[in-house]
């Protein structure tokens, strides 16, 4: 099932399919290891869900809620995780 990192449920993990911003925020992010095929999970939410927490290659990224609704995930069970 594909939807946007802010739909990522706690718990889930999921891949990262796309990421549909502009070039240069693309390569930002690419540089801190958010890039397709890669596997992310919600590691802490905020009070106001904005911004949150990710976890990619055991890297906590803080990523604002408008940048995560232009990244597109995957999610299937088995990327689930298992607490």
């Amino acid at each position: 099932m594909r939807l946007s990192l802010t739909e990522l449920k706690d718990n889930q993990k999921a891949k990262i399919i796309s990421i549909d911003l502009d070039s240069n925020l693309k390569q930002r992010l690419v540089s801190l290891g958010l890039e397709n095929s890669k596997l992310i999970s919600v590691y802490l939410r905020s009070p106001l869900n904005n911004p949150n927490i990710y976890l990619v290659n055991n890297f906590k990224i803080v990523i604002r809620s408008e940048i995560a609704k232009k990244i597109v995930v995957e999610v299937s069970d088995e990327y689930s995780i298992n607490r």
